[in-house]
């Protein structure tokens, strides 16, 4: 089933809308590398499936750590959008979005294919100019999204719920 907008903004429905990632450059840690680096994530080359779980700050080691699921993914306006829903098991999460208090948002996925720009030089990547600063820069070409999670501090700072 898949939630429209009206759907999801439904009181009683446990659902929120929000901005799951952005393509905004953010510090990851690349495990290639073993070093911080600057990341784009290219929006045009994610792929999504219908439905991914809602974890508690990326932590999947057990059924404890899903607190809903996430549905309507899709790329609207450079940013990527859905509906989560947040289960009745997952009460307090539940009340600290409700409430206002937890809006912070990332996404976990597997990296595909990428290209590294080194520190201070540029490059086109797909059709796009990038220019690294001051770290090396990578952009994310081809990645699928596996899970969101909820977490008081994201990377991308525009990755948030954006109605409750």
């Amino acid at each position: 089933m898949t939630l429209t907008r009206k759907q999801a903004s439904q009181p009683g429905q446990r659902t929120f809308e929000a901005v799951l990632a952005t393509e905004r450059r953010t510090p990851v840690y690349d495990m290639r590398l073993g070093q911080i680096v600057d990341e784009e994530l290219r929006l045009d080359g994610m792929s999504f499936p219908p439905r991914v779980p809602l974890l508690d700050t990326h932590r999947r080691g057990s059924v404890d750590d899903m607190l809903g699921d996430v549905r309507n993914i899709h790329v609207e306006g450079g940013r990527l959008v859905a509906v989560l829903r947040i289960s009745s098991s997952a009460e307090r999460a539940y009340r600290l979005v409700r409430d206002g208090h937890l809006t912070g948002l990332s996404i976990g996925y597997t990296l595909n294919r990428h290209a590294y720009i080194g520190k201070r030089q540029s490059k086109t990547v797909m059709g796009r100019d990038y220019t690294a600063g001051d770290r090396i820069l990578r952009v994310a070409m081809q990645t699928r999204m596996l899970e969101a999670s909820l977490l008081s501090i994201p990377a991308d700072p525009d990755a948030k719920i954006i109605q409750t």
